[in-house]
C-alpha cells in the first residue's frame, strides 16, 4: 500500500511576549498571563489572529454560558452572559472575526442550566429545560437562525420530560432527533432519557437496558458507533447505545479529578478533552481512542493556554474542515485572590489525518471502495463500495488534497455487500467544492479504503 500524508493545515501563529487580561471590569487586578511552552508531537497549540473578541471576566462575568458549532455557516455561536444580561457572540472559523449577533424575541429571563444542540436540518439551536426566573422548566426553544436570527419557543407534542436543569442533550443525526437525560429536578438527580423526533417535535421515552447513569452538559454523541459517551471524573465513562435497543454500559475512563471537557473528533475516531488543573499548575490534555476506549495523556506543542483551574466556562469545539479545536473563555486564581482571565482565542492543531490510497480494493474479505464514477465529474457522483460480512462499516469522508474533510456520511447500520452513496459536489457547509483532485475515504471496524477521483 502506497501511502501519503495529506499536507498539514499552515498554523496560525500570531507571536506575542504575555497575554494581557483585556476586560477591566469588575475591581479585581488585571494580570499578565504568561503561556507554557511543551515540545512534543501531540498536536500545536497557537493563538488565532482574532479581532473584536468580546470581554471576559471572573465572576459575575461576562462568562460563555453555552456554546455549539453552526456548520451550515462555519462559524462559532457563543452565548455571553453576566449578572443581568447576554450578548450572542458568533466566531468566524475561517477568518476567526468576532462578531455580535441581536436576535429577536424573548427568551426565558435569567435563563441557566438549559441543555443546548445545534441542529443542521432545522438550521437552528434548540434548548429544552433549565432555570428561569426561579423556577425549573420543561420548555423547548430554538434560536432559529435562517434569515434574521430570532427566539421562538417550539411547541411540541406527547409526555415531556420532568422540568430540570443541568441536562445533557446530543443530537442523535441518524435518526433527526434530539435526546435528552439527566439533569437535576426538584426531586433531585435523573437518570431517565427522553427523544425529541426532528421535525415533529414529538416527544417520546427511552428504556434503555442496564444501569442507568446521569446524563449532563458534557456528554458527546459518537456519530460512527451511534452511541452517546458522558465522560465522568475518577469514575468510569457512561455508555448509551442508540441502536434498536437501547443500552448503558460502561467503560475505563481517564481517572481524571478536575473536571474534563470533551470534544468529539469523527476523523480520528476518537475524543479529546481538556482537564482542569489545580492552583498554579496547567491543563492537562486528553483523548480516548473510540475503538479501544484507551486513554493516553498528550503533551502538545506551541502556545499553550494560559494557566488557568476550572473548566466550568471554557468553550471548546471541534472545527472537522480545518482539522483543529478551537478554545475560548479562560477564568482562573491565584493564590493571592486575584482573577486571571483571557479573551484570546487559541487553536489546537492536529492536521490532517493519515490518508492512504489502496492499490487493491477487489481483495476478497475486506471492505473497500471500489469506484467513483464520473471521474472526473462535475454533477452528481456515485461511490461504490463494498462492506465485508466480517466487517462494521462506520464513516465515508471526502478529503481535499490538503487535507481538508469536505463531507461525511454515515454507513451505520449498513448491510454487507456492495454499496452505492452519490455525493453532488457540495461541503456540509453546502457551499459546492472547487474543482480539483479529491480523496474519498471509506473508514470501517477493520481499517480504512481510500480512492482518488476528480471533480471538474
Amino acid at each position: 500500500m502506497h501511502s501519503i500524508r495529506a499536507m498539514a493545515l499552515a498554523l496560525l501563529i500570531a507571536s506575542f511576549g504575555s497575554l494581557c487580561a483585556l476586560s477591566a471590569a469588575g475591581a479585581d487586578t488585571e494580570r499578565s498571563l504568561s503561556p507554557n511552552q511543551v515540545a512534543s508531537s501531540d498536536g500545536v497549540w497557537s493563538l488565532a489572529p482574532t479581532s473584536n473578541a468580546p470581554a471576559v471576566d471572573c465572576s459575575p462575568g461576562p462568562l460563555p454560558k453555552w456554546s455549539v458549532r453552526d456548520s451550515k455557516r462555519n462559524r462559532l455561536l457563543v452565548m455571553m452572559a453576566d449578572a443581568t444580561t447576554t450578548s450572542l457572540q458568533s466566531l468566524d472559523l475561517g477568518t476567526y472575526a468576532w462578531s455580535t449577533i441581536v436576535p429577536a424575541g424573548t427568551p426565558p429571563t435569567n435563563w441557566s442550566g438549559e441543555a443546548v444542540v445545534y441542529d443542521p436540518t432545522g438550521d437552528q439551536v434548540l434548548f429544552f429545560g433549565g432555570n428561569a426566573s426561579g423556577g425549573l422548566i420543561n420548555q423547548i426553544w430554538a434560536l432559529q437562525l435562517t434569515g434574521p436570527p430570532q427566539w421562538v419557543q417550539v411547541v411540541a407534542s406527547g409526555d415531556a420530560p420532568t422540568p430540570r436543569q443541568g441536562a445533557g442533550a446530543v443530537l442523535d443525526t441518524r435518526r433527526n432527533r434530539m435526546i435528552v437525560g439527566g439533569g437535576t429536578s426538584n426531586d433531585g438527580g435523573m437518570t431517565d432519557v427522553w427523544a425529541l423526533d426532528l421535525p415533529e417535535t414529538q416527544w417520546s421515552q427511552l428504556f434503555p437496558s442496564g444501569t442507568p447513569a446521569q446524563l449532563h452538559g458534557t456528554a458527546v454523541y459518537d456519530e460512527l458507533s451511534d452511541r452517546i459517551i458522558q465522560c465522568n471524573e475518577s469514575s468510569p465513562i457512561s455508555i448509551l447505545s442508540l441502536g434498536d435497543s437501547p443500552a448503558w454500559s460502561t467503560a475505563p475512563g481517564p481517572g481524571v479529578t478536575h473536571g474534563l471537557k470533551p470534544c468529539y473528533e469523527g476523523a480520528r475516531n476518537r475524543i479529546i478533552g481538556i482537564e482542569g488543573a489545580e492552583l498554579y499548575s496547567s491543563f492537562r490534555y486528553w483523548a480516548c481512542d473510540l475503538a479501544t476506549f484507551a486513554w493516553t495523556e498528550l503533551h502538545p506543542s506551541g502556545a499553550l493556554p494560559v494557566i488557568a483551574k476550572s473548566t466550568s466556562a471554557l468553550v471548546l469545539c471541534f472545527d472537522p474542515s480545518h482539522n483543529l479545536l478551537v478554545e475560548f473563555g479562560e477564568i482562573g486564581y491565584t493564590g493571592l485572590g486575584f482573577c486571571q482571565r483571557s479573551n484570546a482565542t487559541y487553536l489546537w492543531s492536529f492536521g490532517a489525518p493519515d490518508v492512504s490510497v489502496d492499490p487493491n480494493p477487489s481483495q476478497p474479505g475486506r471492505s473497500a471502495l471500489l469506484t467513483i464514477q464520473p471521474s472526473p465529474g462535475g454533477a452528481t457522483q456515485t461511490i461504490s463500495f463494498r462492506i465485508a460480512s466480517t466487517d462494521v462499516p462506520r464513516m465515508l469522508e471526502i478529503y481535499s488534497v490538503d487535507g481538508r474533510r469536505v463531507w461525511q456520511a454515515s454507513l451505520v447500520g449498513r448491510a454487507s455487500g456492495l454499496q452505492t452513496l452519490s455525493w453532488n459536489g457540495r461541503a456540509v457547509s453546502g457551499r459546492r467544492v472547487q474543482a480539483g483532485v479529491y480523496l474519498a475515504r471509506l473508514v470501517s471496524n477493520r481499517g480504512t479504503s481510500t480512492q482518488r477521483f476528480v471533480r471538474r
